[in-house]
């Protein structure tokens, strides 16, 4: 709740807070959870539970009606249902924590990237499965229990695109509507349809792949490469900050890319690395390299050390030499430029051809109208 004020304090919108799905999502568990337990006190509570009166022959009310239990079993069946959407919330939370490791994140990073298409098929995909609900209920409705409402209808219609529908109940039931209804389901259902729905999220597996595969080959490859173990451990790490003082130096060292060994918790973090470079390079030219003495001089207004600044470029490997020669970087130019001169050539050979033609065509008017 704090963190929403000052959310829309900053922003100077109430809703500022909640343009975050997590955010939505945290808070209407929260919503969700004050129902239940007003649910599980209305239940505590109720009037029929508290004023039974047992006997060894009856189960009455004081007044000596039998009671009622309409309004506690409706209670107690949202209470329940109510709990059962609080635990799928918690699933979809605990994948959304999920992301935070690249190697956990697959089902969500697929999900997210395979969402936009499966949603526009899903219109077909649902017209489809209504219309086949429709026929079977108009075509078994009345011999088979199992299609005799509509309800009854679309679990069942369902279930045949599972694989467990039973074509032989259907011929004992009408066995001229059976092959009409069962094997154009069969084709559209299962051998177009669903292998379209797979087709689609093996897309969505591919690119997620794909992503990974770009970010390992990028600055990103220590976050691709980095193990929920370490996570785990750095954690719990953060959380012993009060009892650093009696940790092993081990356990409070931590080692730079260049090999410099630094104190886990006098280095300085993420934030204030941002709070203090976030106006050092300017907007029009953020890729430049800067020498150690412009940044101290950008810096000078600001209360920082020179240790640490150095600590800074020690810690996330700031430090650039301008002479030396990036291979990485020369390789990746030369596989962004190939593919560019390549297309080049071919624009310049279809634009010769092109010119030939014309030539040739030129020449023939030329010919058959000679002045």
């Amino acid at each position: 709740l704090a963190g929403a004020v000052r959310k829309a304090r900053e922003e100077g919108r109430f809703s500022a807070y909640f343009e975050s799905e997590d955010h939505v999502l945290i808070y209407s568990q929260l919503l969700l959870l004050i129902v239940i337990f007003g649910i599980w006190i209305a239940i505590a509570n109720n009037s029929v539970r508290s004023n039974l009166m047992v006997t060894a022959d009856q189960i009455v009310m004081p007044e000596g009606q039998p009671p009622n239990f309409t309004g506690l079993a409706l209670l107690s069946q949202a209470y329940f249902v109510l709990n059962g959407i609080n635990v799928l919330l918690t699933l979809v939370r605990l994948l959304g924590y999920l992301r935070m490791n690249p190697n956990l994140s697959q089902l969500t990073d697929t999900l997210t990237l395979m969402l936009g298409d499966l949603a526009q098929f899903a219109v077909i995909l649902i017209t489809l499965l209504l219309a086949f609900m429709l026929m079977a209920h108009a075509m078994f409705g009345t011999v088979m229990p199992e299609f005799s409402s509509l309800q009854f209808s679309a679990i069942n219609t369902f279930e045949f695109v599972l694989g467990s529908g039973d074509y032989w109940a259907l011929n004992e039931a009408d066995a001229v509507a059976a092959p009409i209804f069962y094997f154009p389901f069969v084709f559209v259902m299962i051998f177009v349809t669903l292998n379209i729905t797979v087709a689609i999220i093996m897309d969505g597996y591919a690119a997620m792949q794909d992503s990974r595969k770009k970010m390992a080959e990028s600055d990103l490859k220590s976050v691709v490469d980095l193990a929920f173990s370490t996570q785990v451990k750095n954690g719990i790490l953060r959380l012993l900050s009060p009892f650093r003082s009696f940790l092993p130096v081990s356990w409070r060292q931590i080692e730079t890319s260049n090999g410099i060994l630094l104190d886990r918790y006098a280095a300085p973090t993420a934030k204030e690395v941002l709070m203090l470079l976030q106006d050092v390079i300017d907007d029009e030219d953020d890729t430049r390299i800067l020498s150690i003495e412009d940044v101290k001089k950008k810096l000078a207004q600001k209360q920082t050390t020179e240790e640490r600044i150095e600590a800074i470029f020690d810690r996330y490997d700031g430090w650039v030499d301008p002479n030396a020669t990036d291979e990485h970087a020369n390789q990746s130019l030369q596989e962004m430029i190939t593919p560019k001169l390549k297309k080049l050539k071919e624009a310049v050979v279809r634009i010769l051809k092109e010119q030939k033609d014309l030539e040739e065509k030129i020449e023939l008017i030329v010919r058959a109208f000679p002045a």
